[in-house]
Order: C-alpha cells, then sequence, then structure tokens
C-alpha cells in the first residue's frame, strides 16, 4: 500500500476518570450539570434504587494535553466538589490515517482499504475473540477471510473488535465517519482508525499526575502491522487468505524464525510500524505540552 497519500496521527481519544463526590447525586443531576462543560458521559457506581451515589465515571474526549484534562477535571470539580482525587479507570488512544486530498473520489476507497489492513494484519491481537459487527445494525459475526472482503464491509460501516469490550484490553478498527455521540463529521475529516483501550489490570497507571509523562510509544506493541510478502507465490497467498481464525493465528506467528514459512509470508510491515512509532512519539510530546507564561517585562 502507498502510505505516502495518507496524514497519520495518534490521538487519546478519551479518558475515563472515577470521581468521588462530597455529597450524594443522581447520576442525571450531576450529567445535566456537567453538560454545560461540554461533557456527555457520565454513569453513577454502584448507586442505590433511586439512582443516588457519590462516586461517578466520566469520559473526556477529545483531549490534546495533559494540560487540557487537569483543566476538564477543575470544571468538573466546580460542579461537584471531590472528596478525594479523581483516578484514571481506562483509557483509548486511536492511530488515524486521514486522506491528504480529501476531495479524491475514492476517498472512502482509501481509507476503507488502510482500516481493513490494519484490521487484517494485525500482528498481535490482545484475544483470539475477533468479530466484525456494526453497532445497531449487523453482528456480531466472523471475521471475513480476506482483505477484500473486509475492504467492502468497512465501506458499509462496520467494525473489527479483538477482545470483549467490557476486557481490561480491547482492539478496534474502523472507518471513521462520526464523532463520540454518532452524529456525521465533514468529509474532509473522515478517517481510518484503529484503537487500543486499556483498563484494570492493563492500565499503565491510575495516578492522573503520572499520566502528564507517560510514553505513549510504549503502547506501539498493540497498534503493529505484518504484510502479505509480494514475493510469495499463489499458495502461500492462499494460505494467508484461508486461515479460519485469523486472530489466534496471528498471535502464533513466530517473530525471529524466519525459516518458517508463515512468518515469511507474513513479515513485519515496518513502514507503517515505524510510522505508527512516530506519531506516538509525536503524541507523548503534544501531551506534555504546557504553554509558557508570557513575560512581564520590568524594563521602564
Amino acid at each position: 500500500m502507498n502510505y505516502s497519500i495518507f496524514r497519520f496521527e495518534a490521538v487519546v481519544d478519551f479518558i475515563e476518570v472515577r470521581i468521588h463526590t462530597t455529597t450524594r447525586n443522581q447520576g442525571w443531576k450531576i450529567k445535566g450539570a456537567l453538560a454545560l462543560h461540554g461533557i456527555s458521559y457520565v454513569e453513577p457506581v454502584q448507586p442505590d434504587a433511586a439512582g443516588w451515589s457519590s462516586h461517578f465515571r466520566i469520559k473526556l474526549y477529545d483531549l490534546r494535553t495533559h494540560a487540557a484534562l487537569q483543566s476538564k477535571l477543575a470544571s468538573i470539580e466546580s460542579e461537584c466538589p471531590f472528596a478525594s482525587p479523581p483516578v484514571v479507570t481506562m483509557i483509548e488512544v486511536a492511530f488515524d490515517g486521514y486522506l491528504k486530498d480529501p476531495a479524491a473520489p475514492t476517498n472512502h476507497n482509501h481509507l476503507a482499504a488502510l482500516a481493513a489492513r490494519m484490521a487484517y494484519q494485525l500482528a498481535a491481537p490482545v484475544s483470539p475473540n475477533s468479530r466484525i459487527y456494526r453497532d445497531g445494525k449487523g453482528g456480531p459475526t466472523a471475521l471475513p477471510r480476506t482483505l477484500e472482503a473486509i475492504e467492502r464491509k468497512m465501506v458499509e460501516g462496520w467494525n473489527v473488535g479483538f477482545g470483549d469490550k467490557t476486557a481490561d484490553q480491547y482492539q478496534h478498527g474502523y472507518l471513521k465517519t462520526t464523532d463520540h455521540n454518532k452524529k456525521p463529521i465533514p468529509v474532509e475529516i473522515h478517517r481510518a482508525r484503529f484503537e487500543i483501550r486499556l483498563a484494570g489490570a492493563a492500565l499503565p497507571d491510575q495516578d492522573i499526575d503520572s499520566w502528564k509523562s507517560f510514553k505513549f510509544e510504549s503502547l506501539a506493541p498493540y497498534i503493529s502491522f505484518r504484510k502479505a510478502d509480494p514475493t510469495a507465490d499463489q499458495m502461500q497467498q492462499a494460505i494467508i487468505a484461508g486461515y479460519a481464525d485469523r486472530a489466534s493465528h496471528r498471535k502464533a506467528i513466530p517473530r525471529k524464525d524466519s525459516s518458517n514459512t508463515r512468518a515469511h509470508i507474513m513479515p513485519a510491515d515496518t513502514e507503517l510500524n515505524q510510522i505508527v512509532k512516530r506519531q506516538l512519539q509525536h503524541l507523548t510530546r503534544r501531551w506534555s505540552y504546557v504553554r509558557k507564561s508570557a513575560k512581564i517585562s520590568t524594563k521602564k
């Protein structure tokens, strides 16, 4: 694939925090108050029969920096004071590919091809439980056995998932055409997306401050890919297309034994993996960035 036609970026899709408030509240009241700050996802933790709780899970989207996370938390505390410091309970990091020329007539075909390739050639699925689904419209069902079939599904709005959505690790690939509220986004920012979501025991840290210096490039193994060797003969290519359970097979591929046929016909996609690592490094720098205040001159 010609990756030069794409512009890539790694972003924090969302961070979920758990807050402990000084007084008990009903979830809908907290949600209503936080809607004024652009926050739409609020869920009470272990509420009573009437929906009252003093613990809430809140998802914060569109955070470009750690400072933005702190600003959102300050807004939340202004509405519902904290009894103890909030903690991170989940994070989702996304790797996006945009077309450099979004006006191209084959826009969705190119993006779907990239999204399908990332899902189909994932190097290390977090689970052999792989499936393709379309929220509210179809599935889940087994992954198609060819790249071309997955591309067609991507254009139609299907998603590929690895693992259970409620598990500590979940990978997700799709063609992104809506925001987190399921509202359509402009065509020029449609993109091929691959996500890794971490929670529970898989979460690197729960401490808010510790995330300021987090090295996002450490997540690269979750977003790494293989490719079919273009020199492989037709029989070898047929082997690739014929894996009934691609996720469990790929996880078993030896990484260092180049004499192994499977490793030979699906070597690492070095070019794309290097792009992923660079973009995660850019995310690390951007995330920890703090705007310096302008110095006030004391000269007269």
